[in-house]
């Protein structure tokens, strides 16, 4: 497989639109009238020229994909019916509809190839771009081409082993065209989502392929460099971050923002802690005037459980390393302020979840140690569902019997 060329920044620049060719969703220009539209047949004036014409190669491309799915997935049907035939004439029967529309699409392809082919052949950029993408999909075509008669033979072998040729040269063009015209588009979806927002690359771009492999391997080639993406999308730059473990691409920020999210995740500790420090104060004033802690213990206690906290992730962190997993894209413990800045609102979320247990044990067993505040902290994530059931429970029992004790005027 080649090398990917830098993605760059998409297309800003307008291309006219071409005139109607009679054929349902295509954008290519007709071989034929490429003389007619010089900037698509000359070396680009300009960036903004660059970009239009690289957007619109790029719909071509992606058009030849198309193309050349419909007809693997039409030969694989065409292979399940004749599979079990041996009668020529049911053979004849079966592949006489499919052979009308298959040439259908390959006269499209043949098109489309053309016009790719004029139109990187008057810019060295182009050629030096996708020249070789666009040659070795022009050479698994004619590879096609010298199967495609078999299919219309009268002996199933014979056809089966036409059809099994073909889609094999058809899965290699489909293949090096979405190598192609994937990392653009995911982009654009990216430019869509907020930080630090993940989409599923396989929910997006599995059915472009035709395996999982094919859709693995084009995942690995955009997780290079670090696994960090960057390109501009409708005037603004999107940064993406790519983890082949799972199968997510995120969106993030800039490193300044990443450093931001480390601060949100503070003033979240901070905020947390003035919330237990106050609800304390509360219960023991109108709730318990019999509860006591010692003020200093109490800050004890917190940074106890949140050190328990951190301690966990780090073990997580240093397991992940240790681990198979070690070659993820995404690792905390190589990029720790990246990692931070996509699991911000999930850490976000168990320092409440802490509070809420620093609140239940405090107020159930006032007497313990901060050992054992320690240890809950470490166990935050499975015990996170038991504090939020057991402090709703003692709130609830300690404000009915407030209730019992207030006068009714």
């Amino acid at each position: 497989m080649s090398p990917m060329p830098p993605m760059g920044e998409p297309g800003t620049g307008t291309i006219p639109a071409p005139p109607d060719t009679g054929a349902p969703g295509t954008t290519a220009i007709p071989p034929e009238d490429l003389e007619n539209y010089p900037y698509l047949i000359t070396e680009c004036s300009s960036k903004k020229d660059f970009d239009a014409k690289y957007s619109y190669l790029l719909g071509i491309v992606q058009e030849i994909r198309a193309e050349a799915k419909n007809l693997w997935e039409l030969f694989s049907e065409m292979e399940d019916e004749i599979r079990n035939k041996q009668s020529p004439d049911d053979v004849a029967r079966i592949a006489g509809p499919y052979k009308n529309i298959t040439d259908a699409n390959r006269t499209e392809i043949d098109r489309l190839i053309t016009a790719s082919r004029t139109i990187i052949g008057h810019d060295r950029r182009f050629n030096r771009h996708m020249g070789d993408e666009m040659r070795r999909i022009e050479n698994y075509w004619e590879r096609f081409g010298q199967f495609y008669p078999g299919i219309s033979d009268a002996k199933s072998d014979t056809v089966l082993h036409s059809l099994q040729k073909c889609r094999g040269h058809l899965s290699e063009i489909i293949f090096l065209c979405s190598y192609r015209t994937i990392p653009d588009r995911l982009m654009d979806h990216l430019g869509n989502m907020t930080i630090p927002q993940a989409q599923n690359f396989y929910d997006l771009f599995q059915d472009e392929v035709c395996s999982k492999e094919q859709a693995d391997s084009i995942l690995q080639s955009l997780a290079k460099n670090s696994g960090i993406l960057r390109s501009k999308v409708r005037n603004e730059w999107v940064i993406g971050a790519v983890d082949t473990i799972q199968g997510l691409v995120y969106r993030v920020g800039t490193r300044t923002e990443q450093w931001m999210s480390v601060a949100g995740i503070l003033a979240a500790c901070i905020a947390v802690w003035i919330v237990c420090l106050g609800t304390l104060t509360v219960y023991a004033a109108f709730i318990n005037p019999a509860w006591s802690v010692a003020g200093p213990k109490i800050v004890v206690f917190f940074v106890a459980m949140l050190g328990g906290a951190v301690f966990h992730v780090a073990i997580d962190i240093l397991k992940e390393a240790r681990s198979a997993t070690k070659t993820r894209d995404i690792q905390a413990i190589s990029d720790l302020l990246l990692w931070t800045h996509i699991k911000m609102f999930p850490i976000i979320s168990s320092i409440v979840i802490l509070g809420i247990g620093f609140l239940t044990i405090a107020i159930v067993t006032p007497t313990i140690g901060a050992e054992t505040y320690f240890v809950a902290g470490y166990s935050i994530d499975s015990l996170g569902d038991l504090y939020l059931d057991r402090f709703d429970s003692v709130m609830t029992a300690k404000t009915d019997v407030l209730k019992k004790e207030i006068p009714v005027t």
